[in-house]
């Protein structure tokens, strides 16, 4: 998968209290991440995280 085949939207990128964000992970927004989030190192987030997820992988999606 390129960057071409991301569904890219100009949109904000909300970031909640105490996330933790991994080295080389990618948030497309727009999205919003909510407070106490873990997304992992190198995962790829193209949707919202809710409060307390955590998050992995390619092209992982939380709760729109």
């Amino acid at each position: 998968m390129g960057r071409r085949s991301l569904p890219w939207q100009a949109g904000p990128v909300s970031i909640g209290a105490d996330c933790s964000i991994g080295s080389g992970a990618t948030v497309v927004g727009p999205c919003t991440i909510g407070d106490g989030a873990v997304i992992a190192p190198g995962a790829l987030v193209v949707g919202d995280v809710p409060a307390g997820h955590t998050t992995f992988g390619v092209l992982e999606r939380g709760t729109r």
